[in-house]
């Protein structure tokens, strides 16, 4: 989990299902959804040994099934960037604590529609 270095970690979701989050509250603070964060080459970086993974774990695996396909245009600047988390901005600022409930507005409900 360091190797990703995530600002917010959200328990009780399912595997990727903020991929389709457009917004997020928590506590009083708003985020909205900019794009899904394009993974790089710090996340096979071991933060504590700053040693290379010698497979390239965890981006070897994570470009078996979180490569963006469509559309095309993004795919090919993307090719080699697995997407995994999202980038957010904050529409409306407070403190976000430990233990904050966290409420969800989708993008889409149709399981088809995960990336964009």
């Amino acid at each position: 989990m360091s190797q990703f270095r995530a600002n917010i970690v959200v328990r009780g979701s399912a595997p990727s299902d903020e991929d389709d989050w457009a917004y997020v509250k928590i506590g009083r603070v708003v985020f909205r959804k900019v794009k899904p964060c394009q993974r790089c080459l710090l996340t096979t970086v071991d933060p504590v040994k700053g040693e290379r993974h010698p497979k390239m774990e965890p981006l070897t695996t994570l470009r078996t099934f979180r490569s963006l396909k469509e559309p095309a245009k993004l795919a090919k600047a993307w090719a080699t960037s697995p997407l995994f988390g999202i980038n957010m901005a904050i529409d409306v600022t407070g403190p976000v604590a430990v233990g904050d409930k966290v409420l969800v507005a989708r993008t889409s409900k149709n399981p088809a529609l995960t990336v964009f």
